[in-house]
């Protein structure tokens, strides 16, 4: 069982309190991210358990609906295992800088080297417009409410 406290950068995993590496980032914020034009960002222990159907139908829209955006797995601790998860979803498994990434969104437990599975959507002008962190390593983000917030920022902007 594992629960983040809010207002925390501390994960309870089976009854013990591990660190993570920083709070998590406040919807608004201008983040650092890998990638150009909107992002959608999942980090993710790479478990054989991890279902790529509800990615690859957010990985679908977004591509179908704008060239512009790109899907983004980010995990430490297998790159095959991430590799063929972000084929199969059709996400991409880019290298990216760990060390600034974490300081940015703070999803990563040092202590046994995974993420939290987390899910983030960053506009074209790196300001993050949802972000999800889920209090269990095997608990799967909300790629629903994900999808409807990223659908409605590329409204607004073809609106403008």
């Amino acid at each position: 069982m594992v629960s983040v406290k809010e207002n925390s950068n501390k994960v309870l995993i089976d009854g013990e309190s591990l660190e993570v590496y920083g709070p998590p980032p406040v919807i608004g914020s201008v983040l650092r991210v890998p990638g150009e034009g909107t992002r959608i960002i999942h980090t993710m222990p790479t478990f054989d358990g991890c279902d790529p159907l509800p990615a690859r139908g957010f990985a679908k829209v977004a591509n179908g609906v704008s060239s512009g955006s790109r899907c983004f797995a980010i995990s430490l601790d297998y790159a095959p295992v991430r590799s063929a998860w972000g084929k199969e979803a059709g996400w991409l498994t880019p290298a990216v800088d760990f060390a600034k990434f974490n300081e940015y969104f703070g999803v990563f437990v040092p202590r046994i080297g995974l993420f939290l599975p987390a899910l983030f959507v960053i506009d074209a002008s790196s300001h993050l417009l949802y972000s999800e962190i889920c209090d269990r390593l095997d608990a799967t983000v909300n790629f629903q409410v994900a999808q409807k917030v990223f659908l409605e920022d590329l409204d607004k902007s073809v609106g403008t």
